[in-house]
């Protein structure tokens, strides 16, 4: 009975995103202006992978150390560097997009006032960047930590699973300033959707439904 209960309510959960995300979809095919997102990833949003050769740098010691003390030195480091890219990518997404109708079944988002479409590929650059750490790192774990290191790729994954295994590395999990991000946020949304693409499954980004959208149910 569990296991019919559970099914029933996985189902149920599963169909009233897909009618959201067709309510959404419409809505936004029907605007003047459907720059705002993108449903695959070009050229210019994936060339900012490491955008410098610090993150390299770190990377790499991180896992060829052998010295415990480097190794948490560079730890540190490397929360310090995520942390601080954070907080550019939500300054770059309050700045750049403006949604509507939060909370409904008509949420949308747009270009900010004199935003480009520039600033929007910069700004999914700069997501692909930080994904791609995020993946880095796991793969770090996974072969110093977990001595199981594989080439297959992460479409068995979600976003939330390679970050939780990141602040494993970094021991990072019950800090106050954690790298985790939110789960709630439009920011671990528009990265899910990343992880999406970069796994080709269907995706917006910005993901301007996550926890912004609603769909009454009778």
């Amino acid at each position: 009975m569990d296991r019919i209960l559970s099914d029933f309510i996985t189902t149920s959960a599963a169909s009233r995103l897909a009618s959201l995300n067709q309510i959404v979809s419409d809505n936004e095919i029907n605007k003047p202006d459907n720059n705002a997102f993108v449903t695959e990833l070009t050229a210019c949003h994936l060339m900012g992978r490491y955008q410098n050769q610090y993150v390299l740098d770190i990377l790499y010691q991180i896992e060829t150390t052998d010295s415990i003390s480097d190794f948490e030195q560079l730890k540190d480091q490397m929360k310090e560097y995520l942390l601080k890219i954070q907080k550019e990518l939500i300054d770059k997404r309050e700045r750049f997009f403006v949604v509507h109708n939060k909370n409904t079944a008509n949420v949308y988002g747009v270009l900010a006032d004199n935003i480009k479409i520039q600033d929007r590929d910069l700004y999914i650059k700069e997501l692909v960047s930080y994904y791609e750490m995020i993946k880095s790192l796991k793969n770090i774990h996974d072969e110093v930590i977990e001595g199981k290191y594989s080439l297959k790729d992460t479409s068995d994954q979600s976003f939330h699973d390679m970050q939780d295994t990141v602040t494993t590395l970094l021991d990072d999990a019950s800090s106050y300033h954690s790298v985790g991000i939110c789960h709630s946020s439009s920011l671990y949304g528009d990265l899910s959707a990343i992880h999406n693409l970069m796994c080709d499954i269907s995706s917006k980004v910005p993901d301007f439904i996550f926890n912004c959208g609603y769909i009454q149910v009778d």
